[in-house]
């Protein structure tokens, strides 16, 4: 499909659930001090099954290396306010990586009264990846349990770059609180249950150098990885009859924006 036009896509999803996705305040996050211990990593192999229908769902939308991740079919959310309906044993799957970097991948979740942290993979990186690390500890599908999540919580997920060899820049959902100011982080919502999250690991903006600009392509597939939310569990998404109608409505415009586009051409 083309690229553009999956932009496009992408531009009217985001658009649409701007009406029930408030954005929090900048508040920087503190990197280690974990409450919670580093949780052990299982084999894909012994991952829930309706996960494992849909992981190579998930595994097609990361593209080749400098490619977007292309998610044009799913729902897009601004994660930056993710809060749960209700309590969730709440796991998290590493789905690829297409860094030269070895990041790390944290978590945070407060409802008011409790307050925790944590690192979710101590070296996010893949032996069977887009840019495939041979020492690296994951394989595509493998995952970890967060734990109980409880009702009410708002989850945030962090990423430091380059983090297992001592790298600084920490990322996370609210762009305003990021080191270059810049978005680093996509989400869509796949059958109303798993949230599909990229990150971009490198500093400032599209190809940009000097200073601390780090000649970024912003493909947001550095880190891509599926956190299972539970069924209906993010608060104040629109029933998906709403929101199928609304993609629907945007999609229709844009096909025939194009097929004009084609007509004329």
């Amino acid at each position: 499909m083309n690229s553009k036009f999956i932009a496009s896509l992408t531009a009217v999803a985001a658009a649409t659930t701007a009406v029930f996705s408030a954005t929090s305040p900048a508040s920087a996050f503190s990197w280690g001090g974990w409450t919670n211990p580093t949780p052990t990593v299982q084999s894909k192999t012994t991952a829930p099954q309706d996960f494992r229908n849909l992981f190579s769902t998930f595994d097609a939308t990361v593209q080749q290396e400098r490619l977007a991740v292309a998610n044009p079919l799913a729902q897009a959310l601004d994660i930056s306010n993710l809060r749960l309906k209700s309590d969730h044993d709440v796991k998290v799957y590493f789905i690829n990586e297409g860094a030269g970097y070895k990041n790390q991948l944290a978590y945070e979740s407060t409802n008011g009264s409790s307050y925790q942290k944590g690192m979710v993979f101590e070296n996010a990186s893949g032996y069977d990846t887009i840019l495939p690390d041979w020492n690296g500890p994951l394989y595509k599908g493998d995952f970890v349990s967060l734990g109980n999540i409880s009702a009410g919580s708002q989850l945030n997920f962090w990423l430091k770059a380059n983090g297992y060899y001592g790298g600084q820049h920490i990322y996370g959902a609210n762009q305003a609180a990021n080191p270059d100011g810049l978005q680093h982080i996509v989400s869509y919502l796949y059958d109303n249950r798993y949230l599909l999250i990229g990150f971009e690991d490198l500093y400032g903006g599209l190809g940009a150098t000097g200073g601390l600009n780090e000649r970024s392509d912003r493909d947001f597939n550095d880190t891509v990885f599926v956190v299972d939310v539970g069924v209906g569990n993010v608060v104040g998404v629109p029933e998906p009859s709403l929101m199928v109608g609304m993609l629907g409505m945007g999609t229709a415009s844009l096909l025939s924006r194009r097929r004009r586009q084609s007509e004329k051409a």
